[in-house]
C-alpha cells in the first residue's frame, strides 16, 4: 500500500468524500484521506500512482480547476516580451 499527497487548484472547495467518491473508480484506490494544505489530499492506493488520470477524472467531475498553480512553468513569453 502506498499514500501519496495528491494536489489540485480548488479541491479545497469539495468535500473529501466527493473526491474519495470519484476516485473509487479507480480500483487501485483505497482511500483518500484529507491533505495536509487545503488543495491536497493524501490517496491511500495500491501499485503506481496514476496523477495525470486522478486529475482527469477529478476534472470532469468537476472538482478541482485548471487554475495554474505557483510552481507551474511558463509555457510562452509574455506578450509585452518581443520573441
Amino acid at each position: 500500500m502506498y499514500l501519496t499527497e495528491f494536489s489540485l487548484p480548488g479541491l479545497d472547495r469539495h468535500r473529501v468524500t466527493a473526491v474519495r467518491w470519484e476516485l473509487f473508480v479507480f480500483h487501485d484506490v483505497r482511500d483518500v484521506l484529507p491533505g495536509s494544505h487545503p488543495d491536497t489530499v493524501v490517496v491511500a492506493h495500491r501499485g503506481q500512482a496514476r496523477r495525470a488520470a486522478w486529475r482527469t477524472t477529478l476534472l470532469a467531475a468537476g472538482i478541482g480547476s485548471y487554475e495554474p498553480t505557483a510552481t507551474a512553468p511558463i509555457t510562452s513569453p509574455p506578450a509585452d516580451r518581443p520573441t
